[in-house]
C-alpha cells in the first residue's frame, strides 16, 4: 500500500503573529484608547505562508507514514500542533512542539527538522505562526 493511502492529514491554521490594522485612523483605536499593534503580516503574506505550509505537508506526512511503515503500532494516531517563528527574511528561527499526542519522539524530531527546511516569503516583521497536524491511518 503507498504511503499516500496510508494516511490522512489535517493541517489547521490555529495562530499568526498578527493583529490590529495598517491603518491608524478615526474609529480605529483599541479599547483602551490606543493604537492597534500593526500586522506582522498582509493578507496575501499569509496565503503564501499557508501556501508554503501546504507545499511541505507531504515530508511531513512521510515522518508519520515512515513510523507507521517500521512501528508495532499499525494504528497508530494523533495530532502534534507546532509553533514556528519567521524571520522577517522568511528563514524558519525556531520549531517548537506545542502540543503533541503522539508518544513517538523520532515522529517529533522529523517534524521540526522538516519545517526548519522551508523557506516562507519575506515579511514586515518577524512573525509566529501556528498549525496542526492530525494524523490517522487511513485503513
Amino acid at each position: 500500500m503507498s504511503k499516500a493511502m496510508l494516511v490522512l492529514v489535517l493541517g489547521v491554521m490555529f495562530t499568526v503573529g498578527c493583529s490590529g490594522s495598517d491603518q491608524v485612523g478615526p474609529g480605529s483605536m483599541t479599547p483602551d484608547n490606543t493604537p492597534p499593534a500593526p500586522r506582522s503580516v498582509t493578507v496575501e503574506q499569509m496565503e503564501e505562508i499557508q501556501a508554503t505550509e501546504r507545499a511541505g505537508r507531504p515530508a511531513v506526512i512521510d515522518c508519520y507514514t515512515d513510523e507507521l511503515e517500521r512501528g508495532t503500532d499499525k494504528k497508530l494516531k494523533g495530532s502534534v500542533t507546532v509553533e514556528i517563528h519567521i524571520a522577517a527574511t522568511g528563514a524558519v528561527q525556531q520549531v517548537r512542539i506545542a502540543k503533541s499526542s503522539l508518544p513517538i519522539p523520532q515522529v517529533l524530531q522529523c517534524i521540526e527538522k522538516v519545517i526548519r527546511s522551508w523557506e516562507f516569503p519575506r515579511l514586515r516583521n518577524d512573525t509566529w505562526y501556528g498549525t496542526t497536524f492530525m494524523f490517522s491511518p487511513a485503513y
